[in-house]
């Protein structure tokens, strides 16, 4: 994992009581984000606006995250469409847990607002198929490919 990964978005240029998309390639590095491995960069759009109280950025980002089956231990990319919505304000509301600090800088570091998001949205329990046979007990033999398994092991 790198040390303190950053993923900065400027918003400097969004003026006051307007509204600006970007279409956004995010770069992440798969090591970054325990617990999910990234097959190809996220892509998605960041909508931004700005008034006296800070930046309201909604997300909408789609990631491809290969996982291991929990049943026969095979593993497959999902398709993760993350849609949130955050507040980006110069004096954090202690009362709303979804706002976060502005920085002078105009420059909001994004990277683990996604990620939380990612890893928040990933099951608790990961199967490839819902019909998944998973492995033989016995021998470890994955029933999916061999669906007519007779164990000889007793």
């Amino acid at each position: 994992m790198s040390d303190n990964p950053h993923l900065y978005i400027n918003v400097r240029e969004v003026a006051v009581g307007t509204t600006d998309e970007k279409t956004v390639s995010l770069s992440i590095n798969p090591e970054d984000i325990e617990k999910a491995t990234l097959t190809r960069p996220l892509t998605g759009t960041i909508t931004l606006f700005k008034d006296d109280d800070g930046v309201y950025a909604e997300f909408d980002i789609t990631a491809h995250v290969e996982e291991i089956c929990e049943r026969c231990l095979t593993p497959k990319t999902f398709k993760r469409e993350l849609s949130f919505e955050r507040l980006y304000t110069g004096e954090p509301d202690k009362k709303n847990f979804a706002e976060h600090e502005l920085p002078g800088t105009f420059q909001i570091d994004i990277f683990d607002d996604i990620k939380n998001e990612l890893l928040l949205t990933t099951p608790l329990k990961i199967v490839c198929e819902e019909e998944c046979k998973g492995l033989c007990e016995k021998c470890g033999e994955n029933l999916n490919k061999h669906p007519n398994h007779k164990c000889k092991i007793k």
